[in-house]
């Protein structure tokens, strides 16, 4: 298996890391504060219990995406750190 198969970041510099990083995680993190922003608005009435079910769903996936990107850069720092 290739290093970039274990991490996505490996072989770039911290400065690219932390720019593309942060560029991923936006999406996810605007995605799930949309979801649950939906969810905590008196518009949510309106939706089905199947509905409340699947927004949850969705935030909870596209939080676990951002959680995915975060623990891959810290894996990385770390790893850049040991390994000047």
């Amino acid at each position: 298996m290739d290093e970039a198969a274990v991490n996505p970041w490996a072989g770039k510099s911290a400065e690219d890391v932390l720019a593309e990083s942060y560029h991923e995680i936006r999406n996810p993190i605007s995605i799930t504060a949309g979801y649950l922003s939906v969810l905590t608005s008196a518009n949510h009435l309106a939706l089905t219990a199947e509905q409340v079910q699947h927004y949850i769903e969705l935030a909870l996936n596209h939080a676990l995406k951002a959680q995915t990107i975060v623990d891959s850069v810290y894996q990385y720092m770390n790893e850049t750190r040991k390994n000047p």
